[in-house]
């Protein structure tokens, strides 16, 4: 009798254990979900500053440590600058997170002025909009494996 519940109880343990070993440990790299600006303030002629979030999902049950993101933004093929993450971030199990972001623009020191003038003023006449294109990537690190996670997106910015 004990001998037919041991075979029974490793007939179902082993098959549990290895489904939870391989569903536990199994690690992936993180997925790009989107970029959100947020809030456009044009604070003076040379100084523009975009707020905005660039969300993930990470599939793994373990949690992730944010090594850093490196952005890039262009609109009309004119580049505008860097996007920097504003600060550190939890990245939590098996859920979706965001990394808060901001982009400083300074026309006049790119030599673009008229260039962003000319969006901001094609902007502000006509929708209140711009389109611009973000690309760059993520280094996250999932146990001892770090994942570079690509991020390219199309967007559009309000100058509400």
């Amino acid at each position: 009798m004990t001998k037919r519940i041991l075979v029974t109880l490793l007939i179902v343990l082993v098959p549990f254990g290895i489904y939870w070993l391989y569903t536990f440990n199994k690690i992936e790299a993180p997925e790009f979900v989107e970029v959100k600006f947020l809030n456009t303030e044009v604070v003076a002629f040379d100084n523009v500053e975009i707020d905005g979030v660039v969300t993930f999902f990470n599939p793994n049950y373990k949690d992730c440590r944010l090594l850093n993101t490196e952005l890039k933004a262009s609109a009309n093929g004119i580049f505008l600058g860097h996007i920097v993450q504003i600060e550190k971030v939890e990245i939590p199990s098996n859920a979706p997170f965001s990394i808060p972001l901001k982009m400083k623009v300074n026309p006049v020191q790119i030599g673009l002025t008229e260039g962003i003038s000319s969006l901001v003023e094609k902007a502000l006449n006509q929708n209140k909009s711009f389109k611009l294109y973000i690309e760059g990537y993520s280094r996250i690190k999932v146990g001892e494996t770090i994942y570079k996670v690509p991020i390219k997106q199309d967007l559009l910015v309000n100058m509400d």
